[in-house]
């Protein structure tokens, strides 16, 4: 599958909120997610694309996977960019290290030294994933249940 990741544009809005409540009722139906938390709004997302925040992965012109971005936080060394939301359509298993590695480069090539990403701390596969993609634990978010990982970008 040839993929293309590129910066969303405002078309892209209802693709990525669809992506986003799938991969929720997915996560839902296997217990690791409460089908009732959902905080994606098509709003919100139409706000983060105005922002240069949401990317979307492209497949034969269909999206079949989305990221949102955040960076940079911190200034000269130590700069780090904020990965959250990365989902891949169900039946494109195998995308989020590709999207991982386009991800790393691309704010590699702005000179971000690292990226980070919050996982919830009772999500043990979702953290073997990252660990497994380089991500080591960085520190734990008191009271919100959640681990921030990160890896050389």
């Amino acid at each position: 599958m040839t993929v293309t990741v590129r910066q969303a544009r405002a078309e892209d809005a209802e693709d990525i909120v669809q992506l986003q409540w799938d991969a929720e009722d997915w996560l839902a139906e296997r217990g690791l997610a409460d089908p009732d938390d959902s905080d994606v709004s098509l709003a919100d997302v139409r706000e983060n694309i105005g922002a240069g925040r949401w990317y979307v992965a492209q497949s034969a012109g269909i999206v079949v996977g989305t990221f949102r971005l955040t960076w940079p936080v911190g200034s000269g060394a130590g700069t780090s960019a904020i990965l959250d939301r990365l989902v891949v359509d169900r039946a494109s298993a195998g995308l989020g290290g590709e999207l991982l590695r386009w991800i790393g480069d691309h704010v590699r090539s702005h000179d971000v030294e690292c990226l980070r990403v919050a996982c919830v701390e009772d999500n043990g596969r979702l953290l073997e994933y990252y660990r497994d993609q380089g991500f080591t634990e960085l520190t734990t978010t008191a009271g919100a249940g959640l681990l921030l990982l990160e890896r050389r970008a």
